[in-house]
């Protein structure tokens, strides 16, 4: 997986203290899309192993890239959450 390169913007308060990040928001979408990823390895590798079946991990990774989901959107246009395949 290729390394990404995200441009936050921090909102401070009056003392200059970090309170708040802002990226765009197709970064955003790409931070849940890895984090699903990162689940299901996760889920993957806690699973005892004669309960799945074995396969290459770069297998398992195009499988799941080709059966993840998109984000569902909530009723003001913001994803929220990261659904599990």
């Amino acid at each position: 997986m290729a390394m990404n390169t995200f441009h936050p913007h921090y909102l401070t308060d009056s003392q200059g203290n970090n309170i708040s990040v802002v990226i765009p928001f197709a970064e955003y979408e790409q931070i849940l899309k890895q984090l699903d990823e990162l689940e299901g390895i996760r889920l993957h590798v806690n699973t005892p192993t004669g309960k799945r079946p074995s396969i290459p991990l770069d297998e398992f990774v195009r499988q799941r890239m080709a059966f993840s989901k998109p984000v569902p959107p909530t009723h003001n246009g913001e994803a929220i959450g990261s659904p599990l395949l």
